[in-house]
């Protein structure tokens, strides 16, 4: 039976990937025999643990080989795809969101050999902040409140019927009726002391760590004696479970910070009032998600504190969203990568034995980048101009090699550098930045567009 090992390596040492931008890496097999494989399988899932039923999802699926493999030979095979609409990574205490890469060899007489590594999505960078001073009345009415109520009278006028005139014992159940009863209705007299009740805030749709405007107005029934008015920024993890047919809902407060909107006052009958301040979103990656038994959900509650009566508040989902503020320059070609990091990329496709469409996989994935180059020189020549480009028509090419390696590297100038590039020497070095431009494979070594 052959031995097959399988690696994944992703292209971001720290596997920290965008939603929405492409995740790149490299499969390395090796077998000790020579061995056919009928498919070499990638996959790439996300998937939920959590107390509740897991949930597990495969995005992305593609077939990477299909042929012979020779002993003791090492094997790479380049892979990319884009996640987008996904819940990104997220580490709870009763849910955690993971992402995977999944990579499965079938051979004959093996078991399916399998490799997974898991890798980090983030959100991708967005402007979350596009709905602006969103308003909505605050219901006064609780349909459970008032199914409560009427039960608990029922059960006090019934409990206190029956002990009153056959089983004074029915006092234990006219009791907890009579207390349900009273404490309900004082429920509903805090509910009825105000109308027109309406809360705004900038946006639904908020980022950690930013400030945002929350307001509340409405106008008292009668003079009122208030202690306070508090708005609470609250974050849950909400896992449901289910036994059979019963059920069960794990709850986690993630964050409940409180924010005063205004201490002790006295609101005047029907006069309108409106209270606003600024609160915190908390910086956080426990960002919104909504998953079929598994959520991550932010509300803003607002409390008012009355005299005599119980504490009057309203719930309020928010959105709290990722906003990853854009580079100063947004244009990736212009930030220029060290010489280590495309020295690592012509390692990866300066081989006897490649795959033309592997090559071309690298060199397209990276063509937008902007790489210092140092090369030693061999020779200096005209460029053919593979980009039809007139402001390199008449330019020069830099034959050589990575400097401090035996990687051949071609580097097209403009025809503006042509006196400068006149004046080297074979045997010298060069150093400028450029972009990866092709593979030539009939001298085996990379061409490059400098600037």
């Amino acid at each position: 039976m052959p031995n097959c090992r399988i690696e994944i390596e992703f292209y971001r040492p720290d596997r920290q990937f965008d939603t929405g931008t492409v995740v790149q890496g490299w499969v390395r097999v090796s077998v000790d025999k020579p061995v056919v494989c009928r498919g070499l399988m990638l996959a790439a899932v996300w998937q939920t643990r959590s107390a509740a039923s897991p949930t597990k999802k495969s995005y992305y699926q593609t077939t990477l080989f299909q042929g012979d493999w020779q002993a003791n030979e090492n094997y790479e095979y380049a892979f990319e795809f884009m996640p987008t609409e996904f819940p990104s990574t997220y580490q709870g205490k009763n849910l955690s969101i993971e992402h995977l890469v999944s990579v499965v060899a079938d051979i004959p007489w093996n078991a399916g050999k399998r490799c997974e590594r898991s890798f980090l999505l983030l959100p991708r960078a967005q402007d979350t902040r596009c709905e602006n001073n969103v308003s909505c009345d605050v219901p006064l009415g609780n349909q459970r409140l008032k199914i409560y109520g009427i039960a608990s009278a029922i059960i006090a006028v019934f409990g206190l019927i029956l002990a009153v005139t056959r089983w004074p014992w029915f006092w234990l159940l006219a009791i907890p009726g009579l207390v349900s009863t009273l404490f309900v209705t004082a429920k509903f007299l805090s509910l009825f002391c105000f109308r027109n009740v309406s809360w705004r805030i900038k946006s639904r749709a908020v980022i950690p760590g930013e400030k945002v405007s929350v307001s509340i107005a409405g106008t008292p029934r009668f003079n009122l004696s208030v202690g306070s008015i508090t708005a609470n920024v609250v974050g849950l993890e909400k896992v449901q479970i289910t036994y059979g047919k019963r059920e069960k809902l794990l709850l986690h407060t993630i964050h409940n910070e409180q924010f005063q909107l205004i201490d002790s006052t006295r609101l005047r009958k029907n006069e309108p009032f409106e209270i606003s301040r600024s609160i915190q979103i908390p910086q956080t990656d426990a960002f919104s998600i909504d998953l079929l038994n598994n959520s991550v959900q932010w509300v803003i509650k607002l409390s008012i504190r009355l005299a005599y009566l119980p504490e009057w508040h309203s719930l309020h989902e928010i959105q709290v969203l990722p906003f990853l503020q854009p580079p100063d320059n947004p244009n990736p070609a212009f930030v220029v990568r060290p010489p280590s990091e495309l020295l690592r990329i012509l390692k990866r496709i300066d081989k006897p034995k490649f795959d033309p469409e592997y090559v071309t996989n690298i060199i397209s994935h990276n063509r937008n980048q902007l790489y210092e180059i140092p090369v030693t020189i061999d020779r200096i020549g005209n460029s053919d101009n593979q980009l039809d480009d007139p402001a390199y028509t008449n330019g020069k090419t830099i034959f050589g090699w990575f400097a401090g390696t035996q990687i051949g590297i071609a580097v097209q100038l403009p025809t503006g550098h042509n006196q400068q590039v006149e004046s080297l020497n074979p045997g010298g070095t060069w150093s400028g930045c450029g972009t990866l431009l092709s593979w030539d494979d009939s001298c085996n070594r990379v061409v490059v567009l400098g600037i």
